[in-house]
């Protein structure tokens, strides 16, 4: 297959469906999107600094985010999506990475990899000496319904889970547990076929090709096919799932309900490692919420969750990183810690329908540490929100959420501290 470089035929590609359609279809498209600016900032006084990469105390960034959507009908059973996406960035971040490329040609991990995908839909338009500029399609899909049949194929988002804070079971990717911007999940490259077969079955299969040496080529051990089905026990959805991610075999499931009055989920995944030298792993939790009758609406979710991925000990978090079935699932984005136990908790106010206040909470249930994200949003239109917020973390050096000590790193990296305001404005 010819190699696709996106230029501004993403652009075009948009602007010919949107202009063409009365054509093509019964129904004109549907053409929406949204513009963010994400600004923050990072202190790096005791990371950055400490590895003598930068001598400020604190890095400022701004991202700014431009998504077109353009979603029609093709007759009755054919839905063709289309969202492309313009990103700018600019800080101290693009200039230390800049910097270092120069100087001896190697990029600063700052940043987790980005995932790797079958279809090649990004690239970059230009950048300067503190910026960058970059584009692409995060959907690209054709979308075929029947009666109990659905067929997508193409770029979009799989979410699988019941988990309110972590979601093991979402193994095609998935959000941090303290994700600023939720709106839209990273799409996948998959094949999809959904049906129900009865009343009361779902079936869900996603394929997933990839070659992790690049795009347009597939290789068994870096593809994915994972079957999820789904039905009922009493008032419970319950859910199993199995398959090989990545070369990895996983087999699950999940369940939610309620139990007396609150919410009540729990999810699992077994993981058999493809590396022969490394050990498999169990991923679980169990979750309780509950909104209460009362004024400002209070919410609290309580989750536990059980990361067999990590490690109990501290000092062993670097060398539990280093391992290749950890850096998989990181690069995938189906993990974010690396301890063993925790204990997570979501506590929301509403003082007016236009006002939310949030807080949640990890608790390194192992090494005693935690990360605490605290945000306040407002609706100032019909069409237009802020949020204002901050991720800290508390605990000692040489735990996850306090910051690598000098044993277990060869320099003393506290974690960082963060501050933003995000902006969206959706049309």
């Amino acid at each position: 297959m010819r190699r696709i470089q996106t230029t501004w035929w993403g652009v075009l590609l948009v602007c010919v469906c949107r202009w063409s359609w009365p054509v093509l279809a019964v129904d004109p498209p549907e053409l929406s999107g949204f513009y963010k600016n994400l600004v923050s900032a990072t202190t790096v006084a005791d990371s950055l600094e400490n590895l003598g990469i930068t001598q400020d105390d604190v890095t400022l960034e701004d991202a700014q985010r431009i998504r077109l959507k353009l979603d029609a009908d093709l007759g009755e059973s054919v839905e063709v999506r289309i969202h492309y996406e313009l990103l700018h960035t600019w800080g101290d971040r693009e200039r230390i990475r800049n910097e270092l490329e120069a100087a001896s040609g190697i990029a600063l991990p700052l940043f987790i990899p980005a995932r790797v995908r079958y279809l090649d839909l990004e690239s970059e338009i230009d950048q300067g000496s503190n910026w960058r500029l970059v584009h692409g399609l995060d959907r690209l899909q054709v979308r075929w319904v029947a009666e109990r049949v659905e067929v997508t194929v193409g770029r979009q988002p799989v979410s699988w889970g019941a988990g309110l804070i972590w979601t093991p079971s979402d193994l095609f990717s998935g959000f941090s547990p303290t994700e600023i911007d939720r709106d839209e999940k990273i799409g996948v490259d998959v094949f999809r076929l959904t049906a129900s077969p009865t009343l009361d079955t779902t079936l869900d299969l996603v394929v997933e090709p990839l070659d992790e040496s690049g795009p347009y080529h597939m290789s068994w051990e870096d593809s994915s096919l994972a079957l999820r089905v789904g039905g009922h026990i009493g008032e419970y959805d319950v859910t199993a799932l199995g398959g090989q991610i990545a070369g990895d075999e996983v087999l699950g499931g999940d369940f939610s309900g309620y139990l007396l009055d609150a919410g009540f989920r729990g999810e699992w995944v077994y993981t058999h490692v493809k590396e022969e030298g490394e050990r498999d792993y169990v991923r679980a939790l169990l979750s309780l919420d509950y909104g209460f009758a009362a004024k400002w609406n209070p919410y609290l979710a309580v989750e536990y969750f059980y990361n067999g991925l990590g490690t109990e000990d501290p000092d062993q978090y670097l060398q539990r990183l280093a391992a290749a079935s950890v850096q998989r699932a990181y690069q995938r984005g189906n993990t974010f810690n690396l301890g063993r136990q925790y204990l997570g908790t979501v506590f929301r106010l509403m003082p007016s329908a236009l006002v939310v206040l949030q807080s949640v909470t990890l608790f390194n249930l192992d090494d005693g540490s935690l990360q605490e994200y605290v945000s306040a949003s407002r609706s100032l239109s019909e069409n237009i929100d802020l949020m204002v917020g901050a991720t800290v973390g508390v605990g000692e050096v040489g735990t996850e959420f306090g910051g690598f000590s000098a044993d277990q790193a060869g320099v003393e990296l506290k974690n960082s501290d963060l501050l933003f305001a995000f902006l969206k404005v959706y049309f």
